[in-house]
């Protein structure tokens, strides 16, 4: 694990480079098994072989850290030289570098299994000694996976934790030294009749096919294991604690596997170990095809015992162990399988006692070729199966080593394992007849809740099936999903909501309006991650503007293309932008070009990975990659966070770029625009960029659409950052903070309020702020924007009440009425900087909640008729207006109404229907201001060409 990261982070995190670590890896496992096992049957002391080992791979993992430094100079020179247009040479030179780093440390510990078995086999037996070493081995495993991500990366960082581990190693090398040494003749010497008598050798045919078994084995599992961490990712969440998690519970299934055979006394064990392996196997699939009907249910029950935890530190212990408990019950049957399937093999394997060692070394160099293709055919195949079509073909897989069994049996196979196989494949079908899994709910990213769901499973398939599936893909690093409501388009990664529209609107679009805007002579922009593609749009609106964009996921990309296309300007079509498949510390590192204009928008750094791009080390890249006066653009959420967090995105941040300002692109979203040197505005330049174009954009996303607006949106100067940041640790890629805490931050729901209480705009200095600059027009524009925060947390507020409101069945209270009336004002909506679009969307949804609620009133009708009206869906408008009509009394202002109906009618085209709804006004009582207002919307629809009908119709009063 740690010395995976410390490989990606050099060759990057792109699936390519996955791959070729995962093939180095396990293939200098394979080779070291294959050379030491044959070593091991003809040295004197295989303890003092195995002590060897142990002390030479934690030599080597202590020098590693500094290995990867020497290493990087010539491999980034090479690589370099030919990126990005001969990226075949590249992944070359990343295997070369993989393969000098990683190979020798592989290869010793790919020895270390069969030189311990030599050890201690005279003694103990073959299968119980494999079958022990086996689990123990295991067990190791999955309590390394667990303490690196809870305990040691988090408190001694990368460069700690190898050190220790290099320190267990030294230190297993010295125990095993000394009792080797103690224990002398005794461990050395063998007798070989007598072991041979207690396990009798196989002939070749036994074990050529416990070989393509134990193959197929460790094909089928390494590839479940990729289809189970992808599936429950998206059910449990993708933080590095829950991968951890799902880690360590497949490792543990393993490990019981093994133990369970190395207490076993079932004659069958020994006598007829491949009848045992299609025994196994065959169980195996049986339980696999049985739980996975179980994995919606399982996200329903995760999110009933994880929405009774507590929000604190304890609760996060305790949310880990019903992680692990879900992982477990789904993975633990067909995990104890394959755990027992390799001692078994091994087993079957022994040719003699003399050729013990290479027996074993061969078993696990096989099994471990069989993973080696398992991972990648697993990644390759994902994309046209889907996960569950994947799941299916790995029980095939198990079915066809079952059988392969079988066949190398050398007796007449008897009804019993016929029949278990048969089972098996009947619950092959069954599986299969059940169809695909459904994302509405394995991707629904109900982990984020923290509401009770609801009590029964149908109810929470009918909550959830509310959102319209739109595009499923299950690709080579992670399944991309898009589904739509009533309201928002959103695309997930793994579950996980990274870009919506309308929603995300304001904040997608001003992280690439702002910097535009602050520097009026960039050509050259970067924006890392494409999402919906909105903010790359966004910067295409300025002419002769160049972008290059960097995506880690093909399916992000037809995602965007094909349902977010309207929302990001067509993008994807544009001459002016260049995409590339990779990720962005690659590029960064190996492109030559150089930007005026980098922009980060990650996904949350709670996500496994993510945090890598808030790092000291990502942002001396950056820093690299501008021209000079260049400026960066970090995003950051005040979210499911913590103060604590924020300071540290911060003050990394400001560790390598003194000058950020705080922006406020969206609620609950932060831009840090990040320089080397103060800013020095041009307002002149400035308020020339607001073309056309660049003023529809703004409109579009709901965001201000001039220099005041936008220069409102200042929260912070440089001044005011640096006291944020505070003094305190920094984010590397040796000491992974954020990685590790932002987990927790999340889990506890939490937000970062300290940057809404240091906002300038709202301490009556503002002074410092680009904006004030401007004077009388600068400050109308602040009081206009400090107030849409908390406005659209009470329209947030509102809605809510509103929802429990209808869930019990009850009517809304007067006060209720009140709030919403006040909140869908057209004073609210449209004088105080609301983003338009999702101010106007959640207003008419509050509205038709109170309308379709019994006991809805005149006014109800008419305050949705008039939202609506604003929002320029005139013929619902006018349709809700005739409503309020005829609901109304005496008491109601039926004037008004009649004006503000002629005036949706008018904007329809229907002259006949707006002249005697105006005619309805005056008889009604109407102002005659009102009145003016009602004849201009009729002398509109004439002057700008709107068609009109002249004849009667139905919805004239």
């Amino acid at each position: 694990m740690l010395w995976s990261r410390f490989i990606a982070g050099l060759v990057g995190a792109s699936s390519v480079a996955h791959v070729i670590v995962l093939i180095v890896f396990m293939g200098g496992l394979a080779l070291g098994s294959w050379v030491f096992g044959q070593k091991a049957d003809h040295v004197a002391s295989p303890g003092k072989l195995y002590a060897m080992l142990e002390l030479a791979v934690g030599l080597y993992a202590m020098a590693l850290p500094w290995l990867l430094k020497g290493a990087a100079i010539p491999y980034l020179a090479l690589a370099r030289s030919h990126y990005p247009d001969d990226l075949g040479t590249v992944a070359a030179l990343r295997f070369l570098l993989a393969m000098v780093l990683l190979l020798p440390p592989t290869v010793l510990m790919g020895g270390t299994l069969p030189a311990a078995v030599r050890m201690l086999a005279g003694q103990q037996g073959l299968r119980h000694t494999v079958a022990r070493l086996y689990f123990l081995n295991s067990l190791g495993a999955a309590l390394g996976a667990s303490l690196a991500a809870f305990i040691l990366l988090p408190s001694l960082g990368m460069v700690g934790a190898s050190l220790l581990s290099a320190g267990l190693n030294i230190t297993a090398a010295v125990v095993a030294w000394a009792w080797s040494h103690r224990a002398g003749e005794a461990l050395a010497q063998v007798d070989e009749q007598a072991l041979e008598a207690k396990e009798p050798p196989f002939p070749a045919r036994t074990a050529h096919a416990a070989l393509a078994v134990i193959c197929l084995s460790g094909f089928a599992g390494l590839g479940l294991e990729v289809a189970w961490i992808r599936l429950l990712a998206m059910m449990l969440g993708s933080t590095a604690q829950a991968f951890a998690v799902m880690l360590s519970a497949f490792i543990l299934g393993i490990a019981l596997g093994s133990a369970w055979v190395a207490r076993t006394k079932a004659p069958i064990a020994e006598k007829d170990p491949l009848l045992l392996l299609s025994y196994l196997l065959c169980a195996g699939a049986l339980a696999l095809a049985a739980t996975l009907p179980l994995y919606e249910h399982a996200v329903f029950l995760f999110t009933h015992l994880s929405s009774s935890l507590p929000r604190d530190d304890y609760g996060f212990v305790l949310y880990q162990g019903v992680t692990f408990g879900v992982c477990m019950g789904l993975m633990l049957l067909p995990t104890i399988a394959l755990g027992a399937a390799f001692p078994v093999a091994t087993r079957a394997t022994l040719r003699g006692a003399k050729s013990m060692g290479k027996g074993v070394g061969l078993t696990y160099a096989v099994n471990t070729l069989g993973t080696i293709t398992g991972a990648p055919v697993a990644a390759i195949l994902m994309p046209a199966l889907g996960l569950h079509g994947l799941f299916v073909f790995e029980l095939l897989v198990l079915l066809v080593a079952a059988k392969a069994a079988l066949w190398g049996r050398a007796e007449k196979v008897r009804a019993p394992a016929w029949a278990t196989w048969g089972v098996t494949a009947l619950a092959l079908a069954g599986t299969y007849a059940l169809g695909a899994f459904r994302y509405q709910i394995i991707a629904a990213g109900v982990y984020r809740s923290d509401s009770k769901p609801p009590d029964s499973f149908d109810e929470f398939v009918q909550a959830l099936e509310q959102e319209t599936p739109l595009y499923v893909a299950d690709g080579f690093d992670a399944t991309v999903t898009v589904g739509q409501n009533q309201t928002d388009i959103t695309l997930r990664v793994n579950g996980k909501a990274d870009a919506s529209a309308p929603g995300d609107m304001s904040t997608q679009a001003l992280l690439g309006h702002i910097p535009m805007v602050l520097k009026p002579d960039a050509k050259k922009v970067l924006v890392v991650g494409l999402g919906s593609g909105v903010t790359s749009g966004a910067v295409l609106q300025y002419p002769d503007t160049e972008v290059d964009t960097v995506e880690l996921l093909p399916e992000v990309v037809v995602a965007a293309a094909e349902f977010f296309g309207k929302y990001n300007e067509g993008a994807l079509e544009h001459p002016r932008m260049r995409l590339t498949i990779d990720d962005a510390k690659t590029f960064l590192r190996l492109s030559p070009q150089r930007y005026d204009v980098i922009i980060s928008e990650p996904s949350n750094p709670w996500m496994a990975g993510i945090a890598t791009l808030f790092t000291t080390d990502f942002y001396q890249d950056v820093e690299a990659a501008l021209a000079p006066n260049g400026l960066f653009v970090q995003w950051c959420h005040t979210y499911e966070t913590s103060d604590e967090l924020v300071a540290l995105v911060a003050r990394t941040l400001m560790s390598r770029f003194p000058y950020v300002y705080a922006f406020e692109p969206g609620d609950y979203d932060v831009a840090f625009v990040a320089s080397r040197t103060p800013l020095a505005p041009d307002y002149a330049a400035m308020n020339a960029r607001f073309s056309t174009p660049v003023k529809a954009s703004l409109a579009r996303a709901g965001a201000p659409v001039d220099l005041p607006g936008l220069l409102a949106r200042q929260m912070l100067s440089p001044v005011s950052m640096r006291s944020l940041a505070g003094a305190g640790p920094l984010n590397t890629n040796g000491k992974p903070i954020l990685e590790f805490k932002a987990p927790i931050g999340f889990f506890k729901r939490t937000n970062a309020r300290q940057v809404g209480l240091m906002d300038e705009r709202k301490s009556g200095n503002g002074r410092q702020l680009l904006v004030s600059a401007l004077g009388t027009e600068g400050r109308a524009a602040v009081s206009r924007t400090v107030r849409r925060p908390e406005l659209a947390s009470q329209l947030r507020t509102a809605a809510n009440t509103l929802e429990m409101e209808i869930a019990l069945g009850n009517q809304p209270s007067s006060t209720l009425r009140k709030v919403v009336k006040m909140l869908t004002a057209a004073n609210t909506l449209d004088s105080d900087s609301l983003s338009p679009a999702p101010a106007y969307d959640k207003a008419i949804a509050l509205a038709r909640q109170l309308v379709s609620m019994p006991g809805g009133t005149a006014e109800d009708s008419a305050l949705l008729a008039d939202t609506l009206r604003r929002a320029s869906q005139h013929a619902e408008a006018a349709r809700m207006y005739q409503r309020a009509l005829a609901q109304s009394n005496s008491n109601d202002p039926r004037g008004q109404w009649f004006v503000e109906w002629a005036q949706s009618l008018a904007a329809q085209g229907d002259l006949y229907g707006a002249s005697h709804a105006l005619a309805a006004a005056v008889g009604s009582g109407a102002s005659e201001s009102a009145l003016t207002q009602g004849r201009a919307a009729l002398g509109l629809a004439l002057a700008h060409g709107v068609p009109v009908a002249l004849q009667p119709s139905t919805q004239a009063p």
